[in-house]
């Protein structure tokens, strides 16, 4: 998962602000700080930019968690798809004495995760971006996440954005 705010983001949520001000306006009326926050998942995975209202607590329902892909080897295997592709990434875990084991475990529990639908990120990652919507709330800010296309997973960016963008 990604933490920034760049250039693309800017224009993401300039080109979507209409569809951000009702979430921001429930986020601005919470009171104190739950699971049931409402959080906004800005989702270009299909092209279309769709702009959900979620809450913290239900993130899953727009963002498949894995349970394997914050293993230290799935990262490395992740990072090696990146720079070399699949077939590449799998001969060199394959050939990775004493840990080819493990990852063919692994690797096997993500292709079946993968059957279910498109992973985009891990628990750590749920749970970091739970923390986060914490110090958003504090400092009267909307927690966001942006849904990107990319392989062999989609990209995750999330931010903040604060109230008095959405004049709140």
């Amino acid at each position: 998962m990604l933490d920034a705010f760049d250039p693309d983001l800017d224009q993401l949520v300039a080109a979507n602000r209409e569809q951000l001000i009702p979430i921001a306006q429930q986020v601005a009326k919470t009171e104190r700080w739950s699971l049931s926050l409402r959080c906004a998942v800005i989702d270009c995975s299909s092209g279309l930019p769709a702009v959900h209202n979620s809450s913290v607590g239900g993130i899953g329902s727009f963002i498949r968690t894995s349970t394997v892909i914050d293993h230290p080897l799935m990262e490395q295997f992740l990072a090696l798809v990146n720079s070399q592709g699949v077939d590449a990434a799998l001969d060199t875990m394959a050939n990775n004495v004493g840990e080819s084991d493990e990852f063919n475990t692994l690797y096997d529990a993500y292709l079946e995760e993968r059957q279910q639908g498109q992973l985009m990120w891990g628990a750590g990652d749920a749970t970091e971006f739970v923390m986060k919507s914490q110090d958003c709330f504090q400092d009267r800010e909307m927690a966001c996440i942006a849904v990107f296309p990319a392989e062999p997973q989609p990209e995750l960016y999330t931010f903040a954005l604060p109230l008095f963008f959405f004049g709140l």
